[in-house]
């Protein structure tokens, strides 16, 4: 197997993103891409990452390999996200790795053969409001309500609003998005609440790279159901339980 990744920007930042609250993965690698179904540990968000390929990959049938994403988010930070670089397998005194390689550089990181083998099902979900954001005003909102809560209400109301209750102090704040759907039952609100601590770490990745500021994410929601947050042109889609309105 050999196979190269041309957008290694789109394809490092989604890994980021996804190390943050899940530590090991099973990667599939198809001739269609490159795809990934994962759970957080306590079981509260999952990651669904696909990557398509390009034509230079060279794979005679479809892998899954288990990796520790942390370790190969590291080592995914040092390229240059400029340039493509690639994957391939390798064995070494009786282990296997995945080797990445990048002009003058190369790492080889093991392959976690005791990694759970179970089929992730991904959630079909029924969404009544869904929104395009800009990242930078989505991070900032967050970011506002990290400062008196530890979990954020999204309100559809006449504004979209995110919006944290602490014990001393309230936050709110009205980032800029453009309304896509929005289906509103009679005496029904759209309104939700989920940890503050996950969507951080979901979006630490916009707020530490000014480049990503004006790329849009798409967030989908209703009452007291689970999140969806869509970024990076779809590459990488998150999705997060709510949490009880009375916590």
């Amino acid at each position: 197997m050999k196979i190269e990744i041309k957008d290694a920007k789109k394809f490092i930042y989604s890994i980021v993103s996804m190390a943050s609250v899940i530590n090991e993965a099973r990667l599939k690698i198809t001739k269609d891409g490159i795809g990934i179904v994962a759970m957080c540990p306590s079981n509260v968000a999952m990651a669904v990452f696909e990557h398509k390929a390009s034509d230079t990959w060279e794979i005679d049938s479809n892998i899954q390999i288990g990796l520790n994403l942390t370790l190969l988010k590291t080592i995914l930070k040092r390229l240059d996200f400029q340039e493509a670089f690639e994957f391939s397998l390798m064995d070494s005194e009786g282990m296997k790795y995945l080797k990445v390689t990048q002009l003058r550089k190369s790492f080889k990181l093991p392959i976690l053969s005791d990694l759970e083998d179970k089929e992730m099902k991904i959630p079909q979900l029924t969404q009544d409001c869904e929104l395009k954001c800009q990242a930078k005003s989505l991070v900032d909102a967050i970011l506002d309500c990290d400062v008196v809560t530890e979990s954020v209400a999204l309100d559809m109301g006449i504004e979209f609003s995110v919006s944290g209750v602490g014990d001393l102090a309230e936050a709110e704040n009205k980032p800029e998005c453009e309304l896509v759907n929005y289906h509103k039952e009679k005496d029904k609100k759209c309104r939700s609440k989920y940890s503050l601590e996950y969507l951080k770490n979901f979006l630490n990745v916009f707020a530490d790279n000014k480049e990503l500021w004006q790329s849009n994410i798409i967030i989908k929601f209703k009452k007291d159901y689970p999140l969806e947050l869509v970024m990076l042109d779809g590459e990488l889609r998150w999705i997060l339980a709510p949490r009880v309105e009375n916590d």
